[in-house]
């Protein structure tokens, strides 16, 4: 390996979805600055908790592009800013406890209201599992010793923490079981009576005779659980479930009201975000928790340590062990330079560049402006045509006390001059240059095909394609890095109650496409409602109120749609337009499909639609190996000069569905009349064993 100097701060990331030990790599991180009111931390160790971390930009200013997310650290205070007053009661060179949205990283900078001094005398590694469990049921259930706890957790800390509370209040304990290892290891090594798994068939007649017929006081819950109503019936009248993830928050919008009739009372109880709205009380409790272990009331969480050198394994660990929390241990000497190559920064988004977004007036568009000061933006451009709401001039003080620089505008993108005049004004103004455009604008209404007249139809033209014309053209001299439109998932299924926001979605994707053709960057995602801040974004009004009360409706959540965007972004090789719904059933999808769907048209068409193509016996190795790379291009919507035949077609994101479409197509006498079939494809076929195998028959 080549020696290079080692970076004084780095972070660890995960270059994909998968989240596999394969995909984390190293990067390097610019200098740090402290605002006031924070400090420092050279991280010394991580707990791995599996605990929610919400964004948290008044908490942590390192960026957040992915990988390792934690809510603790320990460290060491390299340095401390108290120009505002603040006393974070730390001297530099103290050893400390960070709280915050905690990377795998050299160092983290911590809100000062969450750096607690690390008494030597008590074990601070398993805090997190006990803080959760301790303001779930001393301060919202408040428990107490003659009240029954059930207690369903596959996440073993805050098993075994939710436990150490019970010894606390001396209550009595009913554990749920994932499966008979994990009813062994609650048996014979922790020493629960009473633990059951929830598919035995008397899981109901146990819980009930050993509470005498009453139920259980209060729930411990800590990840979602298709059983979930068979667990609220056990819940007795006036009894107090609480949950700790925001997938089970989601989840029990789907459950029937009966579960909780009888008084029975909902908790959420997510530590993340009482980090991040109460500071001062989230620090309260970890000191009485800290409190509690000192004077040995309670027990830490067994760990087990692992050095970073060993990284790979603390992630199988993380996975596999059933009994202990890991502690990533990161030695100040650490160079991961040792073990791997250092990759280029991972962020989307410069910080001498500027970012304009548009539909500024709505929560998606406030949501995203935050994102992107979280992954390095320092100069974010609000545009509107439309007034300000409370939240926009909310988020924008919080932006500006982070230095951020946040121009506002109200204008009428549609109008040629009006954008024109906005964009000038962009450019003389600031000296970062434009790099990037998120253009959210879009007029969505509940159409009535017989009574669209040529007004109505100029009104939602002007709303969505004249405004994206509009920047597309006059950004041409920016030279920018982004552009991305959110199209609908209208383009692909063409409803009839919206034709007009249909047509209007498709003309997204085709300018996504032409600006690629252009050699232009452009990214257009087909999306379908997100739920975002209390609203949601992508429909009407009268959808809006009606999906609030449908509890079928599966709605992207905001922070997995720009969780999404932020991976899309980091493919070089990402299709120009991309489908952002989830959960599809793609054989009706296949059905619906319009035939000029951009991303979708190989599911409409069918190998149709390269019947014009020459065959392959006609053909030289080079003019296969164009035909092929054409046909993947055409496919998956992207460029051929981006395609390495030595890659494996999966890694494109080739699917089932396209696979079978690749392979029906090359087995078509007319094309290639090769013999493959699509599950050597989906086993890692790549195009140059497919061009041998061309060239050979």
């Amino acid at each position: 390996m080549v020696e290079t100097v080692m970076p004084e701060h780095w972070k660890a990331t995960f270059l994909n979805e998968s989240e596999t030990p394969e995909t984390l790599v190293f990067f390097g991180v610019d200098e740090m600055p402290v605002p006031p009111g924070h400090v420092k931390i050279r991280i010394d160790s991580i707990p791995l908790c599996d605990i929610d971390t919400p964004p948290q930009p008044h908490s942590c200013d390192m960026p957040d592009v992915g990988g390792v997310s934690e809510i603790q650290c320990l460290g060491t205070v390299e340095a401390i800013d108290e120009s505002d007053g603040t006393d974070s009661g730390v001297s530099v060179g103290d050893e400390v406890i960070g709280f915050g949205q905690i990377a795998l990283a050299s160092h983290v900078i911590c809100d000062s209201n969450l750096v607690v001094p690390n008494t030597q005398d008590i074990d601070c590694n398993s805090l997190i599992p006990l803080v959760t469990a301790y303001y779930s049921l001393l301060q919202r259930a408040r428990i107490s010793w003659n009240e029954t706890l059930l207690i369903s957790s596959d996440n073993v800390p805050l098993c075994l923490a939710a436990l150490e509370i019970a010894k606390y209040i001396k209550c009595q304990v009913i554990c749920i079981a994932g499966d008979s290892q994990n009813e062994g290891f609650l048996k014979e090594r922790v020493g629960v009576q009473h633990v059951i798994q929830i598919s035995n068939s008397s899981f109901l007649e146990s819980v009930f005779g050993w509470t005498n017929n009453n139920g259980v006081d209060v729930v411990f819950l800590s990840s979602p659980d298709p059983n979930y109503e068979k667990i609220l019936s056990v819940l007795s009248s006036e009894g107090r479930l609480c949950e700790v993830s925001r997938e089970t928050v989601l989840q029990i919008a789907g459950i029937t009201s009966n579960s909780l009739m009888g008084n029975k009372v909902f908790h959420s109880c997510q530590i993340g975000v009482l980090l991040q709205h109460q500071p001062e009380r989230f620090r309260s409790i970890v000191l009485q928790v800290m409190a509690l272990l000192k004077q040995h009331q309670i027990d830490p969480v067994p760990q087990i340590e692992c050095p970073i050198e060993d990284f790979l394994t603390s992630y199988d660990v993380k996975k596999a062990n059933q009994a202990e929390q890991v502690v990533l241990e990161i030695p100040h000497e650490f160079n991961p330079l040792d073990h791997v190559d250092l990759q280029p920064s991972p962020e989307q988004f410069s910080a001498k560049a500027s970012y304009v977004v548009t539909a500024a007036h709505t929560s998606l568009a406030l949501s995203l402006a935050r994102w992107l000061y979280q992954l390095g933006a320092r100069s974010i451009v609000l545009i509107s045509h439309d007034e300000f709401p409370t939240s926009s001039k909310q988020t924008q003080k919080v932006l500006r006390n982070h230095d951020v620089e946040v121009r506002e505008y109200i204008a009428n993108l549609g109008d040629e001059g009006a954008a024109k005049e906005v964009l000038d004004d962009i450019r003389s103004t600031s000296a970062k240059p434009i790099k990037g455009v998120f253009h959210l604008d879009t007029v969505i209404y509940d159409d009535n095909p017989f009574e669209i007249d040529a007004r109505r139809a100029s009104k939602i033209i002007s709303a969505t394609v004249a405004r994206a014309r509009n920047l597309h053209t006059l950004t041409k001299r920016d030279n920018l890095d982004i552009f991305v439109m959110l199209s609908s998932i209208n383009s692909v299924v063409g409803i009839p109650s919206k034709p007009l926001f249909s047509a209007v979605s498709a003309y997204l994707d085709a300018l996504a496409e032409e600006r690629n053709a252009q050699g232009l960057p452009a990214l257009s995602v087909q999306v379908g409602p997100i739920r975002c801040m209390g609203t949601i974004f992508g429909v009407s009004e009268t959808e809006s109120y009606q999906m609030h009360f449908d509890r079928r409706q599966k709605l992207i959540h905001v922070d997995d749609f720009l969780q999404a965007l932020g991976l899309l972004l980091r493919k070089p090789d990402q299709p120009v337009v991309c489908f952002g719904a989830q959960d599809q059933e793609w054989g009706a999808m296949k059905q619906m499909c319009v035939n000029s769907a951009i991303k979708f048209r190989h599911l409409a068409k069918g190998s149709k639609v390269t019947k014009e193509k020459p065959r392959s016996a006609t053909m030289n190795k080079r003019q296969i190996e164009h035909v092929i790379k054409s046909k993947m291009a055409e496919l998956l919507c992207m460029r051929k000069e981006a395609i390495d035949v030595k890659r494996p077609m999966t890694a494109y994101g080739v699917d089932s569905l396209i696979a079978m479409e690749i392979a029906n197509w090359a087995s078509d006498p007319t094309q290639l009349g090769l013999v493959i079939s699509q599950f050597d494809i989906l086993d890692g076929m790549t195009i140059a064993t497919l061009l041998n195998k061309a060239i050979s028959s």
